[in-house]
């Protein structure tokens, strides 16, 4: 090739790449000059090809929306998806762009009314905030505008909802233009697939009704998340006497009454009985009750109510979808409602994420037909009744809830409810449980049912039966699972990476034909009953298996209990046992199997490590360390005071220790790992399956007993 034919080509791909003013400079350049021109072109070529490449290696199906226009305005909105288009809602740029959304995600931003290709890329989350640079075909910042990212699946409809701006004679289908009210929505059945949007730090004093299947609500915008608040304010109160006072409540057939707060401060609930006098007769200023017939509250206070400010529940729920199929909540807080803030009765694929829900319950539901106490009133935090199916709950707070945070649950004939999962949440001041999984029987006649397969993980539950709503029926346990007799059986319940803290009850108690229960990799402290109990002298399905979890602190008779002489038995691998009231252990009945290794029992106190109160079915107890303390052992009505007396006397702890040192670490700050003088390192046997101890550390070979490996 000659040198005219080169600087020709040259000229040509500088005119395409620069436009004619830099191609004539090129002409005109010395050699040095036209070696930088040069050099820029080839850059030029490669960021074409950049973009190109970014084109071609899009999923398959995702359509550009192309000669966008967007004008100085902040943008809106974005919607994506990785298969279908995407856009920018009601604004316009000076220059028609091109956009993609790539496979990481990432935003590719490419001007197509120019010549002169600019490929911009900028990183794109799920849902958020993010930032839109536009540069000239210099490569200069022009603009750099934030946007809000939503992601939207191919072929689903979108829908804004601002309480403050909205209007419901709007079209709904931009930020620009919201809907008011989730009255609108609910009276709404969407035929395609349909998300809507809430915008945050705005508030509604309404619930929301979900009536079509495949619909997502969530939020837009920043700020706090929106809010669903069911309260509402009360005055011009009658002086009934002895401190009570009392205001009739007016109700649409859709409300209830729930709870009532006192200047901000939740009060205490008091069924009704005849009258307002024996209703409230041991209650303590800040108490309520209400008769449910005639809609009058009744509250006791020490002082005017009129220098007060009182709130009262009237919704019943938060959010309700029943008898629907993929349903998506996220981002979303609900207060003060009167029976359940998420209610999803028989709802299939049913998802809840990132929810706040507190504050809430207290409703009358019925009359007992059996006598005490005379009326039920309830109230869940998220309630997924009856026939549910492949239920989610992640990264959600729940606290002061007036029955449970969480409930899978039946209440009705022939139900089949199963594939729970919760993760990730926190629950706090609950008043019957943070999570209960019941087969009920309320009415009589319940029978045939199923809850199959829950999975709690990464859960910190704590103070059941200590919030407003007092400690329910006297039971405030951490985590309850029963089926009521003849109702139905539970099955598969795992427990993993879950902390259950001072409850006023037990920490985890099953009862009914519950099945087995499995607990991993969790924490059960501080409750003032058993840390866990399985009881029930009927069950032929309970069953308790413990691997690596810590049992401490708690207060009722033993840190661990099983009472259930019929069922299949108790499995208890590498867990650490520390000072749990009279005993860390009592078997009080059993059948089935009893596997006790590699455990580590601690107790300062002169009380037992074990009892079983009868001889143990198919028991292998072995490989465990303990420290030294009176009537060491309870076995069978004989008593040993020593690990080789227990050996001698029952064949059990061969392999055992109970003489030398267990060597924790600091149990004050609840480090129970090994020293390295502790008899316990090394001691545990081989071969049990478990691999990693409490803290996801590698067991050695021998392994060491309890839940630590160092």
């Amino acid at each position: 090739m000659n040198i005219e034919v080169s600087k020709k080509i040259w000229f040509v791909f500088c005119k395409l790449f620069l436009g004619e003013y830099w191609a004539m400079k090129f002409r005109s350049a010395s050699v040095f000059q036209k070696t930088i021109i040069v050099s820029f072109c080839i850059a030029m070529i490669f960021v074409n090809i950049s973009c190109q490449k970014s084109e071609s290696a899009l999923p398959t199906g995702l359509v550009p929306l192309s000669h966008l226009k967007i004008n100085s305005v902040t943008p809106e909105y974005l919607l994506s998806s990785g298969n279908e288009k995407i856009e920018i809602s009601g604004q316009n740029f000076e220059k028609g762009l091109e956009i993609w959304v790539g496979k990481d995600p990432y935003l590719n931003v490419k001007f197509v009314s120019s010549k002169k290709a600019k490929c911009i890329t900028s990183p794109l989350s799920a849902t958020g905030r993010a930032d839109l640079t536009i540069k000239n075909k210099k490569f200069e910042t022009v603009k750099k505008e934030p946007f809000f990212v939503v992601s939207v699946p191919a072929n689903t409809d979108v829908y804004f909802v601002n309480s403050s701006e909205g209007d419901d004679s709007n079209l709904g289908s931009r930020p620009s233009q919201p809907w008011k009210s989730l009255k609108k929505v609910s009276e709404n059945t969407f035929t395609s697939p349909t998300i809507v949007f809430l915008k945050r730090d705005e508030v509604w004093k309404k619930g929301l009704t979900i009536n079509s299947s495949n619909f997502t609500i969530d939020a837009y915008g920043e700020g706090r998340a929106p809010l669903i608040d069911g309260s509402f304010p009360v005055s011009t109160w009658s002086n009934e006497g002895g401190g009570i006072f009392s205001k009739r409540v007016t109700l649409s057939s859709t409300q209830a009454l729930g709870n009532i707060s006192e200047n901000g401060q939740m009060m205490t609930p008091f069924d009704w009985d005849s009258d307002p006098a024996t209703s409230l007769s041991s209650a303590e200023f800040g108490s309520y009750t209400f008769n449910h017939q005639t809609g009058v509250i009744y509250i006791k206070i020490d002082g005017d109510p009129a220098t007060n400010e009182y709130l009262i529940s009237k919704v019943v729920f938060g959010v309700s979808a029943q008898g629907k199929s993929n349903i998506k909540i996220s981002n979303l807080s609900i207060t003060r409602f009167s029976l359940n803030g998420i209610d999803l009765p028989d709802c299939i694929n049913c998802e809840v994420k990132n929810v706040t829900i507190t504050k809430g319950g207290g409703a009358f539901l019925f009359k007992n037909p059996f006598g005490t106490p005379k009326y039920y009133y309830g109230g869940n935090g998220v309630q997924f009744g009856n026939s549910s199916k492949n239920g989610l709950l992640f990264d959600s707070n729940i606290s002061e809830i007036f029955d449970t945070a969480i409930s899978p649950q039946t209440y009705s004939d022939n139900q089949q409810a199963s594939n729970f999962v919760f993760s990730g949440n926190t629950l706090d001041k609950n008043g019957l449980s943070g999570i209960e999984i019941s087969i009920l029987n309320p009415l009589g006649g319940a029978s045939n049912c199923k809850i199959d397969d829950v999975l709690i993980s990464d859960t910190q539950i704590s103070n059941s039966g200590k919030g407003w709503s007092g400690n329910r029926y006297g039971e405030g346990r951490g985590i309850k699972i029963l089926t009521s007799p003849g109702t139905g059986k539970i099955s598969g319940v795992k427990l993993d990476n879950v902390l259950v803290a001072d409850s006023a009850g037990e920490g985890v108690v099953a009862e009914g034909d519950s099945g087995d229960i499995t607990i991993s990799n969790s924490i059960i402290r501080g409750n003032h009953d058993y840390g866990v109990l399985l009881a029930d002298p009927t069950s032929t399905t309970l069953k308790l298996t413990m691997i690596t979890s810590l049992v401490y602190n708690n207060f009722g008779i033993a840190g661990v209990a099983l009472n259930a002489p019929s069922a299949l038995g108790i499995v208890l691998y590498h867990n650490t046992f520390y000072d749990n009231g009279q005993v860390n252990l009592a078997i009080f009945g059993q059948s089935g199997e009893a596997k006790i290794k590699n455990n580590v029992f601690f107790n300062s106190g002169l009380t037992s490590q074990l009892i079983s109160l009868s001889q143990l079915t198919s028991a292998d107890i072995n490989h465990n360390c303990y420290n030294n303390s009176a009537n060491m052992f309870n076995y069978n009505n004989a008593l040993y005071s020593t690990v080789a007396d227990f050996a001698s006397g029952e064949g059990f702890e061969l392999d055992g220790v109970g003489e030398g040192t267990v060597g924790f670490v600091n149990p004050g700050k609840e480090d129970f790992s090994l020293t390295a003088g502790s008899a316990c390192r090394g001691l545990g046997e081989v071969g049990l399956g478990i691999k990693t101890d409490i803290n996801g550390k590698s067991y050695l070979s021998p392994p060491s007993s309890g839940a630590f490996e160092f």
